[in-house]
């Protein structure tokens, strides 16, 4: 059976690994990407930092994460892609390791309910929707999971401090990435009190150790919030509520209150096939093992009081940003779909617990006949065909645009833009007050002119001062909504820049000739 099941074990990792690379390298650009690839390029090339240097509205360490691709890769946008990508294949293997270890005794029902839960998982629309870009939801959810792993480690070790401090560290840096995990802390530590572990007398260095890990994951926040703590509260809190201000303010009216939230999860992502058919397997197995007789695994039962405990503070995190997207629960429906192994894993008949094996792959096979995974097939070829990638294509308007501004003498100068991933691709310089791209521009109008200034934002109203300190060698307008980019083109056409379209349809209006000495 040795070989049939690395088989069975290399296909699903192939299968994984395609659904995860389409989604990375095919997915067009979302507005999101601009702001963590324009922090990584001002602190990987200029040494600048966010918070201090310039606005940011998230929490720094995949700053610094990204920041590699750019000191050591010309296609830094692409390795960004890929690492999410990567991530999220981390997390679908790390939920097949998890649900093999419960069936040591039973190693094919091990395969079959681990292999079933990863793809639950790959199939979900919403594992390639977090997969698809260059931003924080794979990589945090990455580091959640692999705290959840070591937080149950160190539980059953006896409280292993060792173990609770790589818990810590893993739980901090999903939180050092997105705010949005700190709830978590919560269940874990809860988890410890109602634990044998209480017990313990190494349980409070244990603790310390989990908090030490933490903080350490946690440096540059705690560095930046004691060197510009207005700033990074901004960053975190303060640009949240202005962004609900300004949905409120376009008349906005999706997912912006609790009940309309609750009715977006329900509509837009709970009623999708394959969402539906998670929930439907950990509802089945719950059900399944509270009918049955449970096996007396103390690990196994004690991991999912833990998980359960995890999933309110995973969907409070989920639903506590205004308005709610729908990559905010990936991270709630990659915890979910543990659930299912872990209640099969205590059924103690080992027929009926075979059965059930059989019935999650079969509700695997049908997640199967729809959503991104029908798409897949027809996706492997262009995996193949490195042009047709997203990511290498927006590298060639990059190469563009640095042309265009090297035969005009302007590479010099700095490129304003609402887009910066344009520019930092090719490690043009932008206007480090843009670093957001269209974010702080939308909401800048909602701050008086002496807080935008504090805050190093810069808005419609501020743009023709601003840009008088220091011109632009171009300025760059791409699939920005006419409103936002309006005041660009307009301020280019006063200024009498050379308008040129490029081949993806952006325009760049570059200075003109006598700027740079040329009559």
């Amino acid at each position: 059976m040795r070989v049939p099941r690395f088989l069975a074990t290399a296909a699903l990792f192939a299968y994984i690994a395609a659904v995860a690379l389409a989604s990375s390298v095919l997915t067009g650009l979302d507005h999101d990407e601009h702001q963590f690839m324009a922090s990584a390029y001002l602190a990987a090339e200029h040494n600048l930092h966010p918070y201090q240097d310039f606005p940011y509205f998230h929490m720094p360490n995949l700053v610094y994460i990204h920041a590699a691709f750019f000191r050591f890769s010309d296609y830094p946008f692409l390795c960004a892609r890929l690492f999410s990508a990567f991530c999220a294949i981390g997390i679908a293997l790390t939920i097949f390791l998890i649900s093999r270890s419960l069936f040591k005794d039973d190693q094919d029902a091990g395969l079959i309910v681990a292999a079933s839960a990863s793809v639950l998982l790959t199939n979900s629309p919403l594992f390639a929707s977090a997969a698809a870009q260059a931003w924080n939801h794979t990589s945090s959810t990455f580091c959640a999971l692999l705290a959840f792993v070591f937080h149950g480690a160190a539980l059953r070790r006896a409280v292993s401090w060792k173990f609770f401090l790589l818990s810590g560290f893993f739980l901090g840096m999903a939180i050092g990435i997105r705010l949005s995990f700190a709830p978590l802390i919560v269940p874990f530590l809860a988890v410890v009190f109602l634990s044998s572990a209480r017990r313990s007398r190494t349980l409070w260095p244990a603790l310390a150790a989990f908090a030490i890990g933490g903080l350490a994951a946690n440096l540059p926040a705690l560095y930046f919030l004691a060197a510009a703590p207005d700033k990074f509260f901004f960053g975190n809190f303060g640009y949240a509520a202005l962004n609900t201000l300004y949905r409120q303010e376009m008349n906005y009216g999706k997912a912006m209150t609790l009940g309309a939230k609750l009715e977006f999860f329900f509509r837009v992502v709970f009623l999708q096939p394959e969402n539906l058919l998670i929930a439907a397997v950990v509802v089945g197995s719950l059900l399944g093992a509270l009918a049955v007789k449970i096996r007396r695994a103390v690990g196994p039962r004690s991991e999912l009081v833990f998980l359960l405990l995890l999933l309110p503070f995973l969907y409070i995190g989920a639903f506590a940003p205004t308005p709610v997207w729908y990559q905010y629960f990936f991270a709630p429906t990659a915890f979910l779909v543990l659930v299912a192994p872990y209640g099969l894993a205590l059924v103690s008949d080992a027929r009926k617990r075979r059965w059930s094996a059989w019935a999650l792959l079969i509700a695997a096979f049908l997640s199967l006949a729809s959503g991104v995974s029908a798409k897949t097939p027809a996706s492997v070829p262009s995996l193949f065909r490195p042009a047709s990638w997203f990511p290498v294509r927006l590298h060639k308007v990059s190469e563009e645009i640095a042309g265009r501004l090297t035969a005009s003498r302007g590479a010099g100068m700095k490129i304003l833009t609402l887009s910066p991933l344009y520019a930092v691709e090719k490690k043009l310089p932008v206007y480090p007050e843009f670093a957001t791209g269209q974010f702080a521009w939308r909401v800048s109008h909602l701050l008086s002119p002496d807080e935008r200034e504090r805050q190093s934002l810069v808005g419609p109203a501020d743009v023709d001062n601003f840009v008088k300190k220091e011109p632009p060698s171009a300025i760059l307008t791409t699939s920005e909504a006419r409103s936002l980019r309006e005041p660009l083109t307009q301020m280019a056409q006063r200024l009498g820049y050379l308008e040129i379209k490029l081949s993806d349809g952006s325009v760049l209006w570059i200075a003109p000739e006598r700027r740079y000495g040329r009559s």
